[in-house]
């Protein structure tokens, strides 16, 4: 057996490269058993979406009314008639309509507290009592909260986002 291989090794020296392990030249993929050529997709970046802008709060010519459930409307005032003493008659609706808040807060952080740190679909509904307007904010599962000092919404339910 070493002499079949001693022979062997000696007829590859012999021949050169004979024995030397042969390298295809390149060829296009698929080329080779007669597929087609493989197409390379283009590549493009794809744009980042910008974080929506916040709208500040302008005061309406005319209330926007008729977004916020009406109950949760009417609960919203009976709050406002319970903590002033006023009759819900004297409570006229300056604000009132579907927004998007940028956390739990609603658009009114507390300190100390936490939230959740995703957007809240929810309202937003201003009332006035005499010269004094009062802010609430409220999500679209029926909480809601009077608001001192608040951040205005991300933006309105159903603008387009820039």
């Amino acid at each position: 057996m070493r002499i079949l291989t001693g022979l062997l090794f000696a007829l590859c020296l012999l021949a050169g490269a004979g024995c030397r392990p042969q390298t295809p030249a390149r060829q296009e993929p698929g080329s080779a058993a007669g597929l087609p050529a493989l197409e390379t997709p283009e590549r493009t970046a794809i744009p980042m979406k910008k974080p929506p802008e916040r709208i500040p709060p302008t005061p309406p010519t005319e209330p926007v009314t008729g977004e916020v459930p009406e109950d949760l409307l009417q609960a919203i005032i009976r709050d406002l008639s319970q903590k002033t003493g006023a009759e819900a008659g004297a409570i006229t609706v300056a604000r009132a309509e579907a927004v998007t808040w940028n956390d739990g807060s609603l658009g009114c952080p507390q300190p100390g507290m936490m939230y959740t740190q995703s957007i809240v679909s929810g309202y937003w509904v201003v009332l006035t009592l005499g010269e004094k307007e009062y802010d609430y904010r409220a999500s679209q599962a029926g909480y809601f909260l009077q608001c001192e000092k608040g951040l205005p919404p991300i933006r309105p339910q159903g603008t387009p986002s820039s």
